[in-house]
């Protein structure tokens, strides 16, 4: 998560007592569309990633932390170079606690 609380494009929100991570969210107008990111936690080390294009959601998945915040800077990447971003192969839990 620090390396995504270093951006200031990303905006993250902490629990207010605990400062745990309750959801991070990016924002930006790109390819003449408002595109927007998150990601919240499911469960301990598993993250749901979450991509809209204006209202429709164009994407999502479930997985590992350090994979889904590889997967979303990856969406943002390819927007940044005005690239559509390409889709998850497929909803996905990885890790120890997948089920």
């Amino acid at each position: 998560m620090d390396q995504l609380a270093g951006d200031s494009e990303w905006n993250i929100i902490r629990h207010q007592t605990s400062g745990q991570w309750v959801t991070a969210e990016w924002q930006a107008e790109r390819r003449g569309a408002l595109w927007r990111i998150g990601l919240t936690p499911v469960r301990p080390g598993i993250v749901a990633a979450m991509l809209w294009s204006g209202d429709r959601l164009v994407d999502h998945a479930r997985g590992a932390q350090p994979a889904m915040w590889a997967m979303v800077c990856s969406w943002v990447n390819e927007l940044d170079h005005d690239d559509e971003p390409r889709p998850a192969a497929s909803p996905m839990v990885t890790g120890p606690h997948a089920r």
